[in-house]
């Protein structure tokens, strides 16, 4: 696996940006890899401040989140939200050509750097977990993560609940491919509001948002739940 890492990129360090070998940097380190979708978006930064918190495990050595589109601004607005946060350039897309090949991806790879979510655990130049948010049939995954269904269920936000079960009977599917998910939070859309605000992360992030399978995979206990 370190062949697949063998690839040139820039690292935001220090504030500053460093041409790193990928392989090597990793090498000997467990780190989670994050690609960079919709990254200043509210959902996305409610999600990533949930990612952030996974350092605290002390397993993970560090979160890094590679941007395939060769976007300079994003380094420094990523640190100014999640300071612990690597970032890294890798404009030439080598990991996320790899990944497509890897994961059997069908959709080109402006697709996936726009829309693709997913969270990659290595450790040592060597994947030990994989987990990504569907890009198809969404309601059919949702209904199937019992742990999603629950936390978005929760008797405490009953109103949520609500929003959920009515998108649901009323069919719509539009908002989950939404290009800005903050577009939907008009000042005259109450339903567009609260869904961005209260539940965007845990819907649009529902497979990878309180992932305890991801969490039990860092320290090292495959238990699932």
């Amino acid at each position: 696996m370190f062949i697949m890492f063998n690839f040139e990129c820039e690292l935001y360090d220090n504030e500053k940006l460093t041409t790193i070998n990928f392989a090597d940097y990793i090498k000997n380190k467990r780190i989670l890899i994050c690609p960079c979708v919709k990254i200043l978006q509210y959902p996305s930064l409610t999600y990533f401040k949930y990612v952030e918190t996974l350092l605290n495990l002390q397993k993970l050595d560090e979160i890094i989140i590679i941007d395939s589109k060769g976007d300079k601004f994003f380094h420094p607005a990523v640190y100014s939200f999640f300071p612990k946060i690597k970032t890294v350039s890798n404009a030439s897309q080598n990991y996320i050509k790899i990944m497509q090949k890897e994961k059997n991806k069908s959709q080109n790879i402006n697709e996936l750097i726009k829309t693709w979510a997913f969270q990659h655990l290595i450790d040592n130049n060597k994947e030990i977990g994989f987990w990504e948010q569907p890009q198809e049939n969404h309601w059919e995954h949702l209904l199937k993560n019992k742990r999603a269904m629950k936390e978005l269920l929760s008797k405490k936000d009953a109103y949520n609940g609500k929003i959920i079960a009515n998108l649901f009977r009323s069919k719509m599917t539009h908002f989950w491919n939404v290009d800005n998910y903050n577009s939907m939070a008009h000042d005259n859309d109450d339903l567009g509001r609260q869904i961005v605000d209260k539940i965007g992360h845990k819907l649009w992030y529902f497979n990878l948002y309180n992932n305890k399978d991801l969490e039990n995979t860092i320290i090292g206990n495959s238990k699932k739940t």
